[in-house]
């Protein structure tokens, strides 16, 4: 037994508002368009939060390179699930409120952004979702949608 680690029966600990995304935890790899790739890493549903980083890599003749990054959070507040990006680590980051839950598929939405406005996580079985982002950009409206396979633990 390790010293100091307790075990808690599972029902005297405290329900995770974030259980029905623990599905997301693992690698995700989407083929974004020819020749770029990006992958999704999520850490499991604890405490409250989930911890993701995703990379984008331009794949060519002259190899791999990374051509963005960005942090990812889900995290369970008082009043809301939010979904927190910072494209390139930048803080603070841009915070998108749960808005919507309906069977496989969770929206988040943040009406102040230009693009995404909306992310939506549409789960398809143990393998697979897609992720759609949708707002505008310079007044036009776009919205790209990708599909990530579950690549990794």
């Amino acid at each position: 037994m390790l010293a100091g680690c307790v075990a808690q029966p599972l029902d005297a600990r405290a329900p995770d508002e974030l259980a029905d995304l623990a599905w997301l935890a693992g690698t995700w790899t989407c083929e974004s368009a020819p020749g770029e790739v990006i992958e999704e890493c999520w850490g499991s549903a604890r405490g409250g939060s989930m911890l993701g980083v995703g990379r984008t890599l331009r794949i060519d003749a002259a190899g791999e390179r990374v051509v963005g990054f960005e942090y990812l959070r889900l995290e369970s507040r008082a009043d809301a699930v939010v979904y927190v990006a910072q494209p390139g680590g930048r803080a603070p980051g841009t915070e998108f409120r749960l808005v919507e839950q309906v069977g496989n598929a969770w929206s988040f939405e943040n009406p102040a952004h230009d693009f995404p406005r909306r992310i939506r996580y549409q789960r398809e079985g143990d393998v697979r979702f897609t992720a759609t982002l949708s707002g505008s950009e310079g007044g036009n409206p776009l919205q790209l949608e990708l599909e990530y396979r579950r690549t990794g633990d």
